[in-house]
C-alpha cells in the first residue's frame, strides 16, 4: 500500500505512515486510493509528539519552580532545565498542538526564575559578606 500523503511504500499492516506519520488505513473504497484518518502533529509519530508534550509539561513545572525556589538560589539550576526542555518540545511541536504553547510557558518562567536567581544570588553574596566584615 502507498500512503495517501507523501507516496511511500509501506507494509499493508502499517497504522502509521514511517515517512509523514499519518495515519493510513486500508482502503475503503474500490478506486484504490486510501483515506487518511488522521495526521500526527508536525509529521512525527505519536510517540515522539507525546515525549515532546511531556518535555512541555516538564518545562513549565521546573519554570514555576525555579520562581519559586529562586530566593534559594535553586533557580540557578531549575531555570535552565525549564528553558532546555522548553527549547526541546519547541523544536518537535508546531503551532497546532496546544503543548507547544506550554513549552514557550515554560521557556518564559524558566528565564524569569533563572534571572531572579542570579540577582538573589548576588543579594546572598552581599549578605554574607555585610555578615563576615563584621
Amino acid at each position: 500500500m502507498y500512503c495517501a500523503k507523501c507516496g511511500h511504500q509501506h507494509q499493508d499492516d502499517a497504522i502509521y505512515c514511517v515517512l509523514c506519520g499519518v495515519r493510513v488505513e486500508a482502503p475503503q473504497n474500490n478506486s484504490g486510493q486510501q483515506e487518511p484518518k488522521g495526521e500526527a502533529f508536525a509529521g512525527l509519530p505519536t510517540q515522539e509528539v507525546a515525549a515532546a508534550e511531556s518535555k512541555a509539561v516538564t518545562a513549565l513545572i521546573m519554570g514555576i519552580v525555579s520562581i519559586v525556589t529562586s530566593f534559594l538560589i535553586l533557580g540557578t539550576i531549575a531555570g535552565p532545565m525549564a528553558i532546555a526542555n522548553g527549547n526541546g518540545a519547541r523544536r518537535l511541536l508546531d503551532d497546532r498542538n496546544h503543548h507547544a504553547s506550554i513549552a514557550s510557558a515554560g521557556i518564559i518562567t524558566g528565564t524569569v526564575g533563572f534571572v531572579i536567581s542570579i540577582f538573589g544570588t548576588i543579594w546572598w553574596i552581599f549578605i554574607l559578606g555585610a555578615m563576615m566584615r563584621r
